[in-house]
Order: C-alpha cells, then sequence, then structure tokens
C-alpha cells in the first residue's frame, strides 16, 4: 500500500462564519492576501528541503509487556504505519524498544491476549497487540512473547470499508479452551470492529492458537465509529455500543453469549457522536455510557438502565474540543472521572466525578499539538520531583500517556494528590520517528480521512507553526477548491471548520458522505 502524506505540525485558526449555501467554482479565483499562496511547494509539510515528516501518532495503549509489573506504552502512527513500543521503567520513565509494521493507515489500536496461551512458564503473561488499519481495510495482531518482544509479521484479518475503531471482549462464551481433533487449543479475546464506510460491525471470533473467524458482520447505523464494550443489560454477557456518527444515535448489540447478537435500540445522541467510554458513574451497579463528540464541544453521560437501553443524558460543555475520551478513577476517590483530549486545543483536561452524573473540573494541561488517543497509566507510577508542589511521600494517582500527532511525540503527565488537591505534571515526551514523503494517490487519501475528521490542514514553508491571516468564507472556499481541482500542487490550506467548507468538501468528494 502506497505510503500517506502527513497534512499536519501546522495549527490554525477556524474561520467564524455566517452560514450560507456555497457553489466552489472551477474558475481560478484572484490570489487572495496571503504570501504562502505564492510559494510553488510540494503538497506536503517541512522544512525548506521537504524531507522532514511526522509519523502522526493517533492512537495509544498501555500495558505490562514485558511482565516486570511497571506499565509500558505502545503507540499507532498513522502516517509512517508502524506501531511503536515504549518499555515502562517504573518510575515515570520510558525507552524505546521496538518499531512494528502495520497494514495502511492504523488508527485504532488496542492491548490484550488474542493469540491465546496464557501465562508462560515462568509466570508472565502474554500481550499480543491487534490494530484496525483504515486505509488498509484490516486488522493486524502482533503475537507477544511476554517479554516485551512481538512477531514482525502481523496475522492479518480482512475486515470492511475504513475500519475506525477495534475492541475486544468473550462474545462466545468465553470458555477459554476449544477442541481441535485430540487436543485442545488455548483461545484468546474476540473482536469487534466498526467498519465506517460499510455502516456494519464486524465480529471476529477468536479460534485459538493465533487463528480468528472470518468476520460476521452486524448492521449499524451511517458511520459507526466508537464502540464499548461491556455487560449493558445485566445478564452476565458481553454486549456491544457502537456510535454512529453520520446518524447522531448510539447502537446497542446485546450479546446472548454464544456469539450472536441481538439488537437492543438506537439512543439519539448529540451531533457527530465519536467516542465511547463505560462506566458506572453513579454506583448503582449499572453500567453507564460517556459520549463524547466529533461535531460538538461537549461530553454527554448516559445513565444505563440497567436493560441495555439509556435515560436522558447529562451533558457537560468543554471549553474546548473532547474528541477523545476515557473514563477511570483517576484521583483514587472510588469513583469514576473523564479524561479528554482537545484535538484543536491541543489539551488534557480531566473531569473529576461526584458519584452522580455530576463532575467538577479537575486540572487541564497543554499536551502537544493536536492531540489524539490517550491512555491511563498504572497508579503506581511515581512522579517527576517537584519539591515545592509535591511533597515526597505523596504518591502519584493515574498518570496518562497522550499521543501529540503534530509533534510525533508521546507526552507522558503524572496525576498526584497533595493536599486532597488532585494536580497534573509533565514527567516527559517521547518522539515515535518520522516518515518518508507521499505520493499523489496517497495524498488524496489521506485528505479524505482528514475531511472525516472535519479539517484540512495546510503547509508553511518550514516546520515553525504558521497562523493564517483572514480571509473571506468566499475566498477560502474557493482556494480550497481551486488548489486541489488545479494543476498545480496546493501550497497552504487552513484547517478550515465551518458550512463553507462543508460545501467545498462535497464538491470536492461528492461520493464520500460527511
Amino acid at each position: 500500500m502506497i505510503k500517506k502524506i502527513l497534512f499536519v505540525a501546522l495549527a490554525a485558526i477556524c474561520l467564524q462564519a455566517q452560514s450560507r449555501p456555497l457553489q466552489a467554482s472551477r474558475t481560478r479565483p484572484p490570489d487572495p492576501p496571503s504570501p504562502f499562496y505564492s510559494m510553488k511547494k510540494s503538497f506536503y509539510i517541512g522544512p525548506p528541503d521537504g524531507l522532514y515528516l511526522s509519523t502522526f501518532p493517533y492512537s495509544i495503549v498501555s500495558a505490562d509487556f514485558d511482565g516486570d509489573g511497571n506499565p509500558g506504552i505502545a503507540v499507532s502512527n498513522l502516517t509512517s504505519d508502524t506501531i511503536t513500543i515504549f518499555r515502562g521503567l517504573g518510575d515515570g520513565n520510558f525507552v524505546k524498544t521496538a518499531e512494528l509494521s502495520t497494514d495502511s493507515g492504523p488508527v485504532s489500536l488496542i492491548a490484550g491476549n488474542f493469540t491465546g496461551g496464557g501465562g508462560q512458564p515462568d509466570g508472565s503473561k502474554r500481550i499480543d497487540l491487534a490494530v484496525a488499519c483504515w486505509f488498509g481495510d484490516v486488522v493486524d495482531v502482533f503475537r507477544g512473547d511476554g517479554h516485551g518482544h512481538f512477531s514482525e509479521k502481523a496475522i492479518k484479518i480482512p475486515v470492511g470499508s475504513s475500519p475506525a475503531c477495534i475492541r475486544s471482549g468473550r462474545f462466545s462464551g468465553g470458555a477459554g479452551r476449544q477442541a481441535s481433533g485430540s487436543r485442545a487449543r488455548s483461545v484468546g479475546q474476540d473482536l469487534a470492529v466498526s467498519d465506517f464506510n460499510d455502516n456494519s460491525l464486524a465480529i471476529i471470533f477468536n479460534e485459538g492458537d493465533g487463528l480468528f473467524s472470518a468476520p460476521v458482520y452486524l448492521g449499524t447505523g451511517r458511520g459507526p465509529d466508537g464502540i464499548a464494550v461491556g455487560d449493558f443489560n445485566g445478564d452476565g454477557k458481553t454486549d456491544i455500543a457502537v456510535a454512529c456518527r453520520r446518524d447522531n444515535i448510539i447502537r446497542m448489540f446485546l450479546g446472548d453469549g454464544n456469539g450472536t447478537f441481538r439488537e437492543g435500540g438506537d439512543t439519539k445522541t448529540g451531533p457527530g457522536p465519536a467516542c465511547l467510554a463505560a462506566a458506572d458513574f453513579n454506583g448503582d451497579k449499572k453500567l453507564d455510557l460517556a459520549v463524547g463528540y466529533h461535531d460538538s464541544a461537549s461530553i454527554s453521560v448516559f445513565p444505563g438502565a440497567g436493560d441495555g437501553a439509556f435515560k436522558k443524558p447529562v451533558n457537560i460543555v468543554s471549553r474546548l474540543d473532547p474528541k477523545f475520551i476515557i473514563a477511570g478513577d483517576f484521583n483514587g476517590d472510588g469513583k469514576p472521572d473523564i479524561a479528554a483530549a482537545s484535538v484543536f486545543g491541543g489539551t488534557l483536561s480531566i473531569l473529576l466525578g461526584k458519584g452522580d452524573f455530576t463532575f467538577a473540573e479537575g486540572p487541564t494541561v497543554l499536551a502537544g499539538t493536536s492531540p489524539r488517543g490517550l491512555a491511563a497509566l498504572a497508579a503506581n507510577v511515581q512522579p517527576a520531583a517537584r519539591p515545592e508542589a509535591v511533597p515526597v511521600h505523596e504518591p502519584a494517582t493515574t498518570g496518562f500517556a497522550v499521543a501529540a500527532a503534530s509533534d510525533s511525540s508521546v507526552n507522558i503527565f503524572m496525576g498526584v494528590q497533595t493536599g486532597g488537591f488532585y494536580d497534573l505534571l509533565f514527567k516527559d515526551n517521547y518522539s515515535t520517528g518520522f516518515a518518508n514523503p507521499p505520493d499523489e494517490k496517497a495524498q488524496r487519501a489521506l485528505i479524505r480521512f482528514y475531511l472525516r475528521l472535519g479539517l484540512l490542514p495546510g503547509e508553511g514553508p518550514g516546520p515553525e507553526v504558521i497562523y493564517r491571516p483572514y480571509v473571506s468564507p468566499e475566498e477560502e472556499a474557493a482556494w480550497t477548491a481551486w488548489e486541489l481541482w488545479g494543476d498545480r500542487p496546493a501550497v497552504v490550506l487552513p484547517r478550515v471548520y465551518d458550512d463553507y467548507f462543508d460545501a467545498v468538501k462535497r464538491e470536492l468528494f461528492p461520493d464520500f458522505m460527511y
């Protein structure tokens, strides 16, 4: 698969404009008042020599890959088609140990026992990696050996078009062993994958010893994205919730424990549900659901009714855009909290749960440029020393690893308690490396991906941040259309997130639904 271009490393302003219909012209418009449009550079980001390109780390997980009791980190890099592995040293520091090659566009990464085998003779646990590859329409599974090493050759599982999210669970009974002829095979976890452009959920059953069934497809609403797995109706069997971004619903699939599912109804959400996090936010033993939106600066928490349905949501308005969320008890008070990464705001924010579906604003820290995935780190990791703020005797609570996409780095933050106050301290950042310049076909493939995210990043004359001068919405839309339709390479395409750009997107890609 052809390598893709990175259109990132540029922070840009969003145009605020009134909503009016627009027809983009194929006639070249007059030059707008910007010096960057006159620069004849190739259409990828970089310094003057054009050789620097970010890996765009997108999804991140934390697990004890080598069995030493310390959490490590694995991060999938969208534009370099790689997974970078970092070994945790137990003191908040990490060391890069490996890089795995994936299929095209690894966007969603999980860790778990997917190939069977259980524990090793020395007591270490086997942790594998599975990643959904957006452009490759495939899931790659990398077998771990329990000592921090992974097979270089992936187990490839073809799925539907544009897999957006992958999660795991026991969907077919979870017996743990399955007969095969005269011997028994060790069975790992099953997989669920949302196929964004096929409007389906692929269920992949684990057959043991690294073997998987062909996917079974369940029909979803339009644009299935985020997935949450858990027992939502209290029958002791695993269910699956799917965020259908184009229909603004959550579709529930209730499992029977034997590998089959029935539709459990749809729950109406706000515009563009993208990310799901399940937790019991009020302690009533019923699983609730937090929803982060692609098209709204808010988080909704839907109380679970205990039968697979949800009650009227509690909406938490955010100052920024919480695109990526996770749930967990981050301050150690026994009540689930929410951590959110703001793509455009470049922040990591913590919302501290009070146990009654209300949340207090916790710390917000700068998390790098265009933060995407985030992972919670184990609570026994100690923070960096900062005597004026953190007494030595104070233990760390949950830390976080954030994939700063446009910075090609993973940023580490440590949570600490000081006198009952929860805080986050920046610990360190770790590079995920660099990718290679792409070709024209790969450019357009990645344009489509970024349009799905509602943005079109642009290029400047160097790696420094470029802020675009204001141009009217009509000029901006016309130039955006011309740069992609014209005969010469585009030079500057600022990130635009408004109704005018939506019209241009439809002109550019009429076959691609938004």
